[in-house]
């Protein structure tokens, strides 16, 4: 095991496309570092919007986007030059970054507004959001594309529920569904159940139990 120095507080950190760096955000210092794999250095670091959380790279590896929660920005940061080229503001206490397959869209959530960002990242700038609910009672924490880039997947925290977005419809659709987590500690067992969208409707596909305490998930339609 090997420990590397990156700076104070490190919150969440991403690998560049060849393994040789790392992206960290370090909350106490509002900066983001470049640390040198192989030396265990910060060769190089470049400051940031207060409280630096989610760091990622862009699918080109050619930029790192920065979250910044206390001032709602995005960092973009030039991992050759160690520089910001650019802070642009997303919405009220980003976390989470998720690029589309072919690098034009951005995907970002706004905890305290109950929304999730949509950003053109050719531009670097915020174009709509997608509202889950009520802020304060939604709260998007981590968000994160399917496979096929076709469906976005954003938790909510103690909301206990996980909201669906078609990203091919356009940000302005809807969302299309929710699953609800339930735990009642009384019980001696735990139950979950999945389920899936067919013809409109949804069902069951499968449970299973372990460790103390019920817990059921229920999926609901959303229009």
């Amino acid at each position: 095991m090997r420990v590397l120095k990156a700076g104070s507080d490190p919150e969440n950190f991403d690998v560049s496309k060849d393994g040789t760096q790392l992206f960290i955000s370090n909350e106490d210092d509002a900066a983001v570092s470049v640390v040198d794999v192989a030396s265990g250095t910060v060769v190089k670091s470049a400051k940031v919007g207060e409280q630096p959380e989610g760091v990622k790279v862009t699918l080109d590896g050619k930029l790192v986007y920065v979250t910044s929660e206390e001032t709602g920005t995005i960092g973009v940061l030039d991992p050759v030059a160690g520089k910001i080229l650019k802070t642009f503001k997303v919405g009220h206490r980003p976390r989470s970054v998720a690029f589309m397959p072919d690098g034009t869209k951005a995907y970002i959530n706004a905890e305290n507004d109950g929304t999730v960002v949509v950003v053109d990242a050719v531009k670097q700038k915020m174009t709509g959001a997608i509202s889950l609910g009520k802020p304060g009672a939604i709260k998007p924490m981590a968000i994160l594309l399917s496979p096929d880039a076709t469906k976005l997947f954003v938790s909510t925290g103690r909301g206990r529920q996980v909201f669906t977005h078609r990203t091919l419809a356009g940000w302005q659709d809807a969302v299309l569904g929710q699953r609800t987590f339930e735990r009642d500690v009384g019980g001696g067992r735990r139950h979950e159940y999945g389920h899936t969208q067919d013809q409109g409707r949804w069902k069951p596909v499968g449970r299973y139990r372990s460790g103390p305490g019920p817990v059921s998930v229920r999926a609901d339609r959303h229009s």
